[in-house]
């Protein structure tokens, strides 16, 4: 079966993706904590590490003790990384050792995440902690209290998780709406956004907002990632600026036996040719087994529309189509 899949787009200088992307939705985590990585099997494979002096295990430990009786972590560092890297490293010493001075440990790092800026206890972070540099911190603050959160959730008072939620809330909130190119899989950016956004879907399934399940299940991974790790498609044209001619196709990719299902095509913006304007006309053109569709819109520089056009591919028949 050869099936080709053509995309016109005329006028701008517009990106076009045509990738098979899953419609299907797992249900939110009811389980109980912990729900990430954290299993019996790990445990042991840590615990046989605590003896070896220089295995990471064991240095985890010492970094915690050592943070557990001295101000020596105190400070942030580049947006949280200082705070983050004592948080992992008390998370393995207490899986390994189900010490509770590491627990302890761990819950200080953890609130001062969600609470501090620049020091601990200086609670000038909080809801906009991570707002920095167009949304960069998120990396740096929210996998990691997911990650606390889901381990020691039991261990956490119900006031400091309520708090964490909101924080949480807050930066996914503004990032969503505001952070640098949330929808655009491939920049380290939105993989920030994206791990942020999933571990916390997933700490707090039961308690949090459900909607936040459903925002990462449908659209992150749904249609974003979906669409961004489709496999099988050949891109036969990519125009840039130089030497195109106004009207003239920019992008075309073709699918030789795509897997059947639903296919979704956005479209993307991203730069303009010359003086020509901020806001185009753009034509697409998708042809499935003989059957074409055609769709007229207009995109805007910089914007991202994850989602314009939608067709599906019936599974392989013994002929050929193009």
């Amino acid at each position: 079966m050869k099936v080709a899949a053509v995309v016109t787009i005329a006028t701008a200088l517009a990106g076009v993706a045509v990738l098979a992307a899953s419609t299907a939705q797992a249900a939110a985590p009811a389980s109980s904590h912990p729900r990430m990585l954290l299993d019996a099997p790990l445990r042991e494979a840590w615990q046989a590490q605590i003896a070896q002096p220089h295995s990471p295990v064991a240095r985890a430990i010492a970094m915690c003790s050592d943070a557990g009786t001295t101000h020596k972590y105190d400070g942030a560092q580049y947006q949280g990384s200082e705070w983050a890297k004592v948080l992992q490293a008390c998370l393995v010493a207490w899986a390994a050792t189900g010490d509770a001075h590491h627990a302890a440990t761990s819950i200080r790092f953890f609130t001062a995440l969600i609470d501090d800026l620049d020091q601990i206890g200086d609670g000038k972070g909080g809801d906009r902690a991570a707002w920095r540099d167009s949304g960069y911190a998120i990396r740096m603050l929210a996998p990691y209290t997911a990650l606390a959160y889901d381990w020691l959730h039991d261990q956490l008072a119900p006031e400091l998780r309520a708090r964490a939620r909101q924080r949480w809330s807050s930066w996914l909130t503004w990032y969503r709406e505001k952070g640098y190119r949330s929808r655009a899989p491939g920049n380290n950016y939105q993989a920030g956004y994206l791990i942020s956004a999933t571990m916390i879907a997933i700490a707090e399934a039961g308690e949090g907002d459900p909607a936040l399940w459903s925002w990462v299940a449908d659209e992150l991974w749904g249609k974003d990632m979906a669409a961004a790790l489709a496999s099988g498609g050949i891109l036969e044209r990519d125009a840039r600026c130089a030497g195109r001619e106004p009207g003239e196709q920019v992008e075309r990719a073709r699918w030789t036996s795509p897997p059947p299902g639903r296919y979704r095509v956005g479209v993307d913006f991203l730069e303009t040719c010359g003086g020509a304007s901020e806001e185009v006309p753009y034509t697409l053109l998708v042809e499935v087994d003989g059957v074409r569709q055609e769709l007229t819109g207009r995109a805007r520089l910089a914007e991202r529309q994850p989602l314009v056009l939608e067709f599906r591919v019936a599974a392989p028949a013994a002929r050929e189509v193009r």
